[in-house]
C-alpha cells in the first residue's frame, strides 16, 4: 500500500532518511512516498490546504514549531485526511503508523539507543538526573525558565564569551531563588557566608567547577548538516533573535554582521539560517548603508592660448591677485543648477513606532507584556492599540492589532 505522504518539520535531508528508514521497517506492507514537505521555518496559512492527493500528513513533533502543528491538524480535519504526530524514533514511530493504519505490531527490534540522538536527547544525557536544573526552550518542563523567552534566559554581551556566561550564570541564579522561598533563603546562606560568587558553584558542580552554558553552546555546534538536531537548534536560534526583537528591538546588537557573529559563536549558525520572516525583520531593522552620491559643482577653468613659439618653450605663468580678479570678471564662474528631485508620494504599510521598536501586525494580534519608550508613540494605517497602564516612560499590557 503506497501513501502520499505530506511531511511537516525537520531539515530537508533528515526527513528523506526518516521516510527511508521508516520504509525499510515497514517492507512490503506499507510504503511512505514523500508528496510535500515543510521544513520547521515555514508557516502554516490558513488560506492554504492541504495538498491534493494527500493520504498522510505526518508531523515531526520534535521539530515543528507550535503554529505550523496546529494548522497540520485543522487543515488534515478540514481534509479528512489521516493526521500523524511522531517520534523521530524510527521503532517508536512505526509502532503510531501501524496503530493508525490497523497494521500488525512487531514485537522485535524495537530498539532506539542506535539511533541518532536529538538535542534534547544530547542535553539531557549529560546532565543526567539534573536535566531540569537547566532547561531547554521547548522542553516539557521549563522549570526556572517557565514563561521566560529565549533571549531573556541567554541575552547576548558584546564583552567577550566568558562575560556573557558570567551573565548567563547570574540569570539562572536569580530564576532560581523566584523557584521558592526554600530556594531563596539557601542562596541568600551562601552569599551571606562565601560571597554571591558562590550561588553559581551549585550550578558549576554539574560541568567540573566550570559553568555548564559552556557545554551547552558546545552541544548546539555538534549537530551535523541534514541532523535533527541541527534543525532543532535552529528553531531554538530563531526564536532567540525574535525574542531579541520584540523585548530589546535588538539594541544589543550594533550592526547585523555583530548580530550574525553572535549566532556563530553560541549556536554555530549565521544570520542565513534564520527562518525567512526573521530573517526580513533583521534585514529591515539593519538596512544596508546608503551611499550618497557626491554632488559636485563644476567650475569653469581658465585656459590660456600659446603660440607656436610658446609651445617650443616650457613657461609657468604666474597671476597676480589683481591680474586673477581681471580674469573672473571676464570669465564668471558658473555653477551649474542641480535639479530637485521631485517629491513623490510614498505609501505607509500599517505600522505602530513605540519610540525606536517598529512592529507591523498581521492577521494575529500582538501582544507584549512591558515596552520601556525611548521616544515618542506614533501609530500609521489602520492600527488599533491598546495599554493597560503607563508608568516611568514604560508602557505594560501592550496589544496591537488591525483595525
Amino acid at each position: 500500500m503506497n501513501q502520499n505522504t505530506f511531511v511537516i518539520g525537520g531539515e530537508p535531508k533528515f526527513a528523506t532518511k526518516f521516510i527511508e528508514r521508516l520504509n525499510k521497517r515497514f517492507g512490503k506492507t506499507l510504503t511512505l512516498s514523500v508528496s510535500n514537505h515543510k521544513t520547521w521555518d515555514q508557516s502554516g496559512d490558513r488560506r492554504e490546504d492541504i495538498p491534493s492527493g494527500t493520504d498522510l500528513v505526518l508531523v515531526l513533533k520534535s521539530n515543528c514549531n507550535h503554529s505550523l502543528r496546529n494548522w497540520a491538524r485543522q487543515e488534515s480535519c478540514k481534509s479528512n485526511v489521516k493526521f500523524i504526530e511522531c517520534s523521530h524514533k524510527t521503532a517508536i514511530a512505526e509502532m503510531d503508523i501501524r496503530h493508525c493504519y490497523q497494521l500488525p505490531m512487531k514485537t522485535k527490534d524495537i530498539k532506539t539507543n542506535q539511533e541518532e540522538q536529538d538535542l534534547y536527547e544530547t542535553w539531557e544525557g549529560f546532565l543526567g538526573e539534573h536535566k531540569y536544573i537547566i532547561p531547554l526552550l521547548g522542553m516539557e518542563d521549563e522549570g526556572i525558565f517557565f514563561g521566560k523567552d529565549a533571549y531573556e534566559r541567554m541575552p547576548w554581551v558584546r564583552e567577550g564569551k566568558k562575560k556573557m556566561i558570567a551573565k548567563w550564570d547570574r540569570i539562572w541564579v536569580s530564576y532560581s531563588k523566584q523557584g521558592s522561598d526554600e530556594v531563596r533563603s539557601l542562596f541568600n546562606r551562601v552569599a551571606s557566608v562565601e560571597g554571591r560568587k558562590a550561588n553559581r558553584a551549585l550550578l558549576h558542580f554539574l560541568n567540573n567547577g566550570k559553568s555548564p552554558y559552556f557545554k551547552l553552546i558546545e552541544v548546539f555546534k555538534s549537530f551535523k548538516d541534514g541532523s535533527l538536531g541541527l534543525g532543532q537548534v535552529k528553531m531554538i536560534a530563531d526564536q532567540w533573535v525574535r525574542d531579541a526583537y520584540l523585548g530589546t528591538n535588538l539594541r544589543d546588537f550594533h550592526s547585523k554582521s555583530n548580530l550574525n557573529y553572535a549566532l556563530k559563536l553560541i549556536f554555530g549558525l549565521s544570520i542565513n539560517d534564520l527562518s525567512a520572516e526573521t530573517l526580513e525583520v533583521v534585514k529591515e531593522h539593519f538596512p544596508k548603508p546608503g551611499r550618497p552620491k557626491a554632488k559636485s559643482l563644476k567650475t569653469s577653468t581658465p585656459v590660456v592660448e600659446t603660440t607656436e613659439q610658446d609651445q617650443n618653450e616650457t613657461l609657468t605663468p604666474i597671476l597676480t591677485q589683481e591680474g586673477w580678479d581681471d580674469y573672473v570678471a571676464q570669465n564668471p564662474i558658473i555653477e551649474e543648477e542641480i535639479e530637485q528631485p521631485v517629491e513623490q508620494p510614498v505609501s505607509v504599510d500599517p505600522h505602530v513606532l513605540l519610540g525606536t521598536l517598529k512592529l507591523t501586525p498581521n492577521d494575529n494580534v500582538i501582544c507584549i507584556g512591558e515596552v520601556h519608550l525611548e521616544g515618542d508613540v506614533h501609530i500609521y494605517g489602520d492600527i488599533s492599540l491598546e495599554v493597560d497602564r503607563i508608568e516611568n516612560n514604560t508602557l505594560y499590557g501592550v496589544k496591537i492589532k488591525k483595525g
